[in-house]
């Protein structure tokens, strides 16, 4: 890993645990977010399985130039892979975790889960960049539990 920007990903998993997406999450040339396009869709995972996923994604993670006044929301890359048939049958069914470098030599990562996407909570978590996938995915599977069963 290359200091220079913090490296981000983002994992949807579907509230009924069947499915989950992650995204590799880059940044245009003005600091702004977007997910790449190809997100990896699983319907069958453990935790090594997903922890290998986000550190992949979290190291694909880059600065590229891209105009997003082009990009319908439809074109939203997690959503197309989910095989929901809508942006909002998509928020409704999954759950957002956030995986975001905390500052660019990306030393620590932080995890950041929402309930839903109007909650005012979240919930947060933070471990080293050398831990373990099976860390990576024991600490992403305890956040969605607890956003699913909004145990806080």
């Amino acid at each position: 890993m290359t200091i220079g920007h913090p490296r981000h990903a983002r994992v949807y998993i579907r509230r009924d645990g069947v499915k989950l997406v992650v995204a590799i999450v880059h940044h245009n040339q003005d600091g702004v977010r977007f997910e790449a396009p190809g997100a990896l869709a699983l319907s069958s995972w453990d935790g090594s399985i997903l922890g290998e996923a986000v550190k992949t994604a979290l190291i694909q993670s880059a600065t590229v130039p891209k105009d997003l006044r082009k990009v319908k929301v439809t074109d939203w890359p997690a959503m197309q892979v989910s095989g929901e048939p809508s942006v909002r049958a998509f928020e409704a069914a999954y759950i957002s975790i956030d995986v975001s470098g905390a500052n660019p030599a990306n030393l620590v990562y932080v995890l950041e889960g929402l309930p839903d996407p109007t909650s005012d909570l979240r919930i947060t978590a933070s471990l080293s960049n050398n831990q373990s996938p099976e860390e990576y995915g024991r600490l992403l599977l305890r956040i969605y539990e607890a956003c699913r069963d909004r145990r806080f």
